[in-house]
């Protein structure tokens, strides 16, 4: 999490509902179902919640997420609302899950 410094700016790809994933957080626990076509089954991986963070874009729009943590200490970042197209967002906030 060293990575992440306040200010810092992101852009994220416009994905399709298509290609989006579920995710569920319940405390620290966090189950990513990704929407792909696999032979067998679903893809699924589990996660903790490590931290929340807000970003927001230069015309003021409140993006939340959650930053998870997979056992193989793969970060995954779970959006909470829709991104802006075509809009750089600046981190403003990150809070330690345990912290909350």
């Amino acid at each position: 999490m060293n990575d992440l410094i306040a200010g810092d700016q992101y852009r994220f790809p416009v994905l399709n509902q298509h290609n989006q994933s579920n995710i569920s957080v319940q405390g620290e626990t966090a189950t990513i179902e990704f929407r792909m076509v696999v032979e067998v089954g679903t893809a699924v991986v589990r996660a903790r919640q490590t931290h929340c963070i807000t970003l927001m874009s230069d015309q003021g729009h409140i993006l939340p997420a959650d930053v998870l943590t997979t056992s193989e200490n793969r970060v995954l970042l779970a959006l909470r609302d829709t991104v802006m197209q075509h809009q750089d967002y600046a981190l403003i906030s990150m809070v330690p899950t345990h912290a909350r």
